[in-house]
Formats: structure tokens, C-alpha cells, sequence
């Protein structure tokens, strides 16, 4: 039985760059053909939202929301009908909402957070639109799918208001699960452990929102083990998550686009370590890392290992680090160095004719060129460079010490011009001077260190770029051993094996390097969404079924 229409609700849709959000994003393509709505939070900068003239047969139920205080915006989103939800107005209602929660499905928010409740009246404000727009469609069958914790309370207001649509539940993780998995905490009672760390509210309408839902899937075998372990049910579908092929380079493409985004690279590094010291950008590897708290010390003890091997080699490794970053901007000595880098750069592309000719015309005449070449250098001392101390570890200004600062300290990692692993600590992909985008194909390796991690997002979009990627038995390579990528096991070993992983890619050749992008885009492939979206339509269709006349 296939839906005649299907909603789907997640905070992250056109909220921000999370996996989560550039999931759904991936497989919206295959979703055109699906009379598909995305739910979604207004904020004032959603990204990939488009406003359209709103379909006359939600006028009615956009005016009543309006006089409840809620304030809905239609548009479109990765190719896909959209709402977004102004719900700020219906804040000052959290505790009626908190109290029907309770009433309905006994979860206990008498504690709970700014984070919990903002997630609640969110979710509690779809359930509503749900319920307003389902008079105008004309359907026998549809589909309301709701993603993550943060949408949970949509599905429970839909089950206490006994709406006509099937239920689906999916869990990217558990709330209790990463909390644990943080801490190295397991053989627990799940629902004591939730009140002993503050998160029993998220906890509990996690679990009744499984309970209810007419199906409950997961997004990998691993999540589904964890969630039956904490919550206390089993998936029903495994959906795999994927990427659209198409929106990715094709092998002959990879090879243009990884070239730019390496001229990327080395103009970042022209700016913000040339004006210290230089090095050979030839004999430069470069190395993309995320990992979470527990992977961090691993992973940098690696490069600290890596670091003393290379000593006095002609030899460099750039690390870069992009990671949540509590930011109050970019320092300004990068500002100040990378303006004065576009500025030289500017004056020699405006002179280029002029130095080309006095070039050829010393060599001819046999003597050394200086008229146009001593106008470059005085036109560089007008603004010179900072270059006091080392280059910084970290592109930003931070709100507070990091303890990833302290970690690159105790590992004696200082950029220094005699240190041969130099560090570039950013903000997590949205970076004006880093865009995690336009630089990423030109990377050698992806390094993602985490002890928790069930999406695959990001390993897999790195790979479909054509870069091998080294995980963890516990994140990613968790459940997709069969990929072929490289996994560690996150033990006292790891750091060890990563060493040795690392210094063996960066003594490999050009062509070596070539084949092992090449290895990677290819085995990727098996993630295309062509592969994997036939378990969405089952779940569609299982949902359907399960769910009450």
C-alpha cells in the first residue's frame, strides 16, 4: 500500500548544516514523486528555504494557527513542499504543553531544560499544523514521519489526538546513548540513568514516542541496538542512510574539482603560515579530522607521535580540526594576513604584463631585473604581514578555553616552524576563511575519531569526494564494516595504529595517492540513495498497514 501523501517533520530541516538535516536534504530527489511536505522551524536565516504563493487549500488552517499564535511561512525546500513554524509566540504556553505531555504519556518535564522545552513546543506546534492541513488533502492514505528527539512531541500529539495518518518514528541515536557513550558509562537501568544525568524529560518522550508510533525504524543496525538495549523496542526497518550520486563530481570531474579545492588549501596556507615561515607546499599533506571529546586525545597523541618521526624531514602535515567552536569571530591577524595576501595578489595580476616583459627583457640583456620587482616589495612593506610568534592554533577567537587547546599543549603541538604537524583548530564547516565545501575534495585522508557516531554523513560524503577515510569500530565503521574503508579499533592501541596509518599515506606517491581516491569514490557508490531508498518505501507501506483504520 503505497502513501498517497507523506509528511515529514524534523527540527533540522533548513535549521542548519547538521547530519540530520543534509540527509533528508540527500534524498529529496527520490521524495519529488512522493506529494512530500517538510516541517520545519522558522528562524530568520533558514537555509535552502524559498517562499511560494501558499496553495488555497491550507489558507484555512494557516488562519487558524495564526490566531493560536502560531505564524507558518510555505515555501520550498531541496526540491520539496515546505512549513516552517514561528512557534516563539507559543513559548509562554510551555507548561500547558508540558502538562498534556504528562497527561497523555506520563513524561515527566517537571525538570527540564530551555533545550527540552523549545524542542516540545516545536514539535507540539507541527502536531497542531498536522492536524489543521489534513482536511485539505484529499487522501486515503498518508504518512507522518518524524525524525530524531527534537520532533517527538509532533507524534505524540498526533497519537492523543488520534489523527488519521500512520505514524513513523526514526532514531539517528538515542538521547541516553550518546550521554553514555560520552562518559564510558554502560550496564545501566536506562530510565534511573536518565534522572542521574538531567535528561529524563528527552529520555521519556524518546521512549513513548517509539512506543507509539505506528512503525519505529532506525538508521543503522547500530542505532537499532542501541535503541532496543535503552528504549526497549526493536526497529522495524533498517533505513540506511545515503547520498544523491548525482549531486557529486564524477570521476573525471573529481580530479578539477580536487585540484581547485587544493589551490584552496595552499592559499589558505600562503597567508596564514608563509607570513611566519615557509615550507614546501610539494612535500605538504593534508588532513581533514572531526571526532568527538573521546577521539580528540587519541588522534592528537597520533599527530604528537607523527610530529617527532618527521623531525628535520622535508616533510609537512597539516591538520585541520573542524569542530563546534564557541566563536566571538576570526582573529584578526588572519584578517589582517589574508587581506594583505588578495592585496599582493591583486598588484601582480594588475602588473603581470609589466614583470613578464622585464623578466624577458633582463634575461636578453643579461642583467637583474629590479625597477618593476622593487615596486612589489615596497608596495608589500606598505602593509606588512603579522608575524609575531607562531602561526595560531585556533582561526578563532574563543568565548573560552577550549580543552582541545590544552590537548594540543601537553602533545607539544605549537606550530612551530621546527614542528612538521602544523594545526588548524576551526569552526565546524561554516567558515568564512575555511568553507568546509570548497575545500574538502582536496584533502589527502579524512581522520573521523569518535567514540559515538551512528550517522555516516560525513565519512561518506568525504569518500564520495574521492578521500580515504580512517574511522573508529565504534563510530562510523560500526556498522559499515563492509564498506572497506580503514578501522581502528578505539582502544589503548588506537593512537598507535593511526601513526602508522598516517605515515604510510603521506610516503606513498602521486599515483598512489591517485588510485586510493579513486578506491574510495568507487566504494561509496554502495550508499547511493538509487540502492537504498526501497526501504523508506517499505516502511511507508508497513506503516500503512500497522497503522489503525
Amino acid at each position: 500500500m503505497k502513501p498517497d501523501f507523506i509528511i515529514e517533520v524534523s527540527w533540522d530541516i533548513c535549521n542548519n548544516q547538521s547530519e540530520i538535516s543534509k540527509s533528508i536534504a540527500s534524498k529529496s530527489r527520490f521524495m519529488h514523486d512522493k506529494n512530500c511536505l517538510l516541517i520545519g522551524p522558522y528562524f530568520p536565516n533558514n537555509n535552502d528555504f524559498s517562499s511560494k504563493p501558499l496553495p488555497q487549500g491550507f489558507f484555512p488552517a494557516f488562519d487558524e494557527l495564526r490566531k493560536l499564535g502560531i505564524v507558518c511561512y510555505f515555501g520550498s525546500s531541496y526540491g520539496c513542499r515546505a512549513i516552517l513554524i514561528d512557534f516563539s509566540k507559543l513559548m509562554h504556553q510551555k507548561n500547558k504543553i508540558k502538562g498534556d505531555l504528562w497527561e497523555w504519556f506520563k513524561v515527566d518535564s517537571l525538570h527540564s531544560t530551555k533545550d527540552f522545552e523549545e524542542k516540545a513546543v516545536f514539535g507540539y506546534a507541527a502536531g497542531i499544523l498536522v492536524e489543521k492541513i489534513l482536511p485539505s488533502y484529499n487522501y486515503e492514505k498518508g504518512v507522518l514521519q518524524c525524525y530524531d528527539w527534537k520532533s517527538c512531541s509532533c507524534l505524540l500529539y498526533a497519537k492523543a489526538k488520534k489523527l488519521k495518518i500512520a505514524k513513523i518514528y526514526t532514531s539517528y541515536s538515542t538521547v541516553l546513548g550518546k550521554a553514555l557513550a560520552e562518559l564510558g558509562i554502560d550496564n545501566i537501568e536506562p530510565d534511573k540513568e536518565a534522572y542521574k544525568l538531567n535528561i529524563e524529560s528527552k529520555h521519556q518522550m524518546e521512549k513513548e514516542a517509539v512506543i507509539n508510533s505506528d512503525l519505529f525504524t532506525a538508521i543503522s543496525e547500530s542505532v537499532a541496538l542501541e535503541a532496543r538495549n535503552i528504549l526497549g523496542a526493536k526497529a522495524a526497518v533498517i533505513l540506511q542512510q545515503g547520498l544523491d550520486f548525482e549531486s557529486y563530481p564524477r570521476l573525471d570531474e573529481l580530479s578539477v574539482k580536487s585540484n581547485l579545492s587544493r589551490s584552496r588549501l595552499k592559499e589558505f596556507v600562503n597567508y596564514y603560515f608563509f607570513p611566519y615561515y615557509q615550507f614546501s607546499l610539494s612535500e605538504t599533506s593534508f588532513i581533514l579530522i572531526v571526532s568527538d571529546s573521546d577521539g580528540i586525545e587519541k588522534t592528537v597523541k597520533a599527530l604528537s607521535m607523527l610530529n617527532k618521526k618527521l623531525n628535520k624531514s622535508k616533510k609537512t602535515v597539516i591538520a585541520f580540526f573542524f569542530m563546534p567552536v564557541f566563536s566571538k569571530g576570526i582573529k584578526s591577524s588572519v584578517i589582517d594576513n589574508k587581506k594583505q595576501y588578495l592585496n599582493l595578489r591583486s598588484f601582480i595580476e594588475e602588473n603581470e604584463d609589466d614583470f613578464k616583459n622585464e623578466i624577458i627583457e633582463s634575461v636578453i640583456a643579461k642583467k637583474s631585473s629590479t625597477r618593476q620587482l622593487l615596486s612589489l616589495i615596497a608596495a608589500a612593506r606598505e602593509r606588512p604581514f603579522h608575524k609575531d610568534g607562531n602561526p595560531p592554533i585556533c582561526i578563532n577567537y574563543l568565548e573560552y578555553e577550549a580543552n582541545i587547546l590544552n590537548i594540543f599543549k601537553k602533545n607539544s603541538l605549537f606550530n612551530r616552524k621546527q614542528d612538521n604537524v602544523k594545526i588548524v583548530y576551526s569552526n565546524d564547516r561554516q567558515n568564512d576563511f575555511l568553507n568546509f565545501e570548497e575545500i574538502v575534495s582536496g584533502f589527502d585522508l579524512g581522520i573521523f575519531a569518535s567514540a559515538y557516531e551512528p550517522i555516516i554523513f560525513k565519512p561518506l560524503e568525504t569518500m564520495a569526494l574521492g578521500i580515504p577515510v580512517i574511522t573508529t569500530d565504534r563510530g562510523f565503521g560500526r556498522h559499515q564494516k563492509n564498506l572497506g574503508h580503514t578501522i581502528i579499533p578505539f582502544n589503548k592501541e588506537f593512537s598507535g595504529r593511526l601513526f602508522s596509518h598516517i605515515n604510510s599515506l603521506i610516503g606513498k606517491s602521486g599515483n598512489d595517492r591517485i588510485k586510493l581516491k579513486v578506491e574510495a569514490k568507487n566504494k561509496a557508490r554502495a550508499y547511493d540513495w538509487k540502492n537504498l531508498f526501497e526501504n523508506y518505501a517499505k516502511s511507508y507501506e508497513l506503516a500503512i498497514q500497522k497503522a489503525p483504520p
